[in-house]
């Protein structure tokens, strides 16, 4: 029977333990509370404290953003803008956004149906119109109440709860990458208490990254009058493991090494397979963990 290196059966399992959980990167990828030291008031060219430099969006110069103080009015009409991410992130299983701001709405067009006032986009370097993860407010009794759509074609949902005008919020957004098309998932939190969830309603399929920030001063009375402070997007990307993608190039191969690992032997009794946390031990051969590989020539390994 051909003799195969105990080490080969250690690295295909120790491989899928790999794939099982993979670590993360979390990072600031933009930020701005509009009260550096050197804060311009024009918020068009300025630099945020982390991201790429304020950028208008679209052609509109009517009421310029501006800066007063260290926080940022927004009329219900005028100028957007928007701001890249220090690092674009991929739509994939396991990465995370969270997009935080505080907030204060001084009003909004009684009886109409609202607007969205911010939203993340891509590609970063142009004046887009593929508008992501859009924040709305309406008008509901004597406050109003903050709403999620994905993008274009979708609904959008509102929370229940009517938020008061004149108070100040913190509110975030919390934006799950899900496998597969038009299926990603929303949180909503205001001042750290569920507001509201959204699933995916766009026919639109979520695009392949998220790169950018926006602020938008909405289409007229519908939208919102309010001020906008402590701009942040955080995100938590997953790092590929050198082994999980090897586990993924071998495909059929590592099963069929796995296979040879159960097949009996003169040199041991049993065909059994046993893991302990990395440790491979294939039958009563002797034991050899993925950790210990690196302390024995593969030459010498036991062979099965």
């Amino acid at each position: 029977m051909q003799r195969i290196p105990l080490y080969v059966c250690a690295l295909v399992v120790s491989a899928a333990f790999a794939a099982a959980s993979s670590p993360a990167n979390a990072a600031v990828i933009l930020l701005d509370d509009f009260n550096r030291a050197t804060q311009p008031s024009a918020l068009l060219g300025s630099t945020p404290n982390t991201g790429g430099t304020w950028t208008i969006t679209g052609t509109s110069v009517v009421n310029p953003l501006t800066v007063n103080g260290s926080v940022l009015p927004m009329a219900n009409t005028g100028q957007d803008a928007f701001s890249a991410f220090s690092q674009s992130v991929p739509n994939a299983v396991g990465n995370l956004l969270i997009t935080s701001a505080d907030i204060n709405v001084t009003s909004i067009g009684a009886g109409l149906v609202g607007d969205y006032f911010m939203n993340l986009s891509d590609p970063p370097a142009t004046n887009t119109t593929a508008f992501f993860q859009r924040l709305f407010i309406r008008p509901s009794g004597a406050g109003f109440q903050i709403g999620l759509l994905d993008t274009s074609g979708g609904t959008t949902t509102y929370g229940s709860a009517v938020l008061n005008f004149g108070q100040a919020y913190n509110v975030d957004v919390a934006w799950t990458f899900v496998a597969g098309p038009t299926n990603d998932t929303f949180a909503v939190t205001v001042d750290n208490l569920p507001y509201l969830t959204h699933n995916w309603t766009s026919p639109t399929a979520e695009p392949a990254q998220i790169s950018s920030f926006n602020l938008r001063q909405g289409g007229g009375a519908a939208a919102p009058v309010l001020t906008v402070d402590n701009v942040q997007v955080d995100a938590t990307i997953v790092i590929p493991e050198p082994a999980s993608l090897a586990l993924i190039t071998l495909g059929a191969l590592a099963r069929s090494l796995i296979g040879l690992c159960l097949t009996p032997s003169p040199s041991r009794t049993s065909a059994v397979l046993t893991t302990v946390g990395t440790a491979v031990f294939c039958g009563d051969s002797p034991r050899i963990s993925a950790i210990e590989l690196d302390k024995h020539p593969f030459g010498a390994l036991p062979y099965i």
